[in-house]
């Protein structure tokens, strides 16, 4: 007797199984068109996938977490626009990191032209 039969041997009716089809292969994909979902992408990609990215959104959405709590549930109040405010915090995170960018790169050249001018005067 197989898995399959005597699991369904004391039912009362019979159940057939259906042979596997590649179509139920695939893992269902998340809705990424609700509010809760595009909060969820924006916030892990911004600030990783670990615990403090929600901490981190709210703050750069001038919320609190029970504030971001509320839309990440669908109850958030309908008077903020949640995705022209992450737009903007992506920009503000974007323009951060190119200045950070830069900065690094200056430091860079001096660390250089310092090391060049120590070993010219060695």
């Amino acid at each position: 007797m197989t898995y399959a039969e005597r699991r369904t041997h004391s039912v009362r009716h019979k159940i057939t199984l259906l042979p596997f089809r590649e179509e139920f292969q695939e893992v269902p994909k998340f809705d990424k068109t609700t509010l809760p979902m595009r909060i969820k992408t924006v916030g892990t990609a911004l600030f990783g996938p670990g615990r403090g990215w929600t901490v981190a959104l709210a703050r750069g959405l001038n919320m609190s977490r029970s504030q971001l709590f509320e839309y990440r549930i669908g109850r958030g109040k309908r008077d903020r626009d949640i995705d022209g405010e992450m737009l903007d915090l992506i920009d503000r995170e974007r323009d951060a990191n190119s200045a950070r960018g830069m900065a690094l790169t200056k430091l860079r050249n001096r660390l250089l032209s310092m090391r060049k001018e120590a070993s010219d005067a060695a």
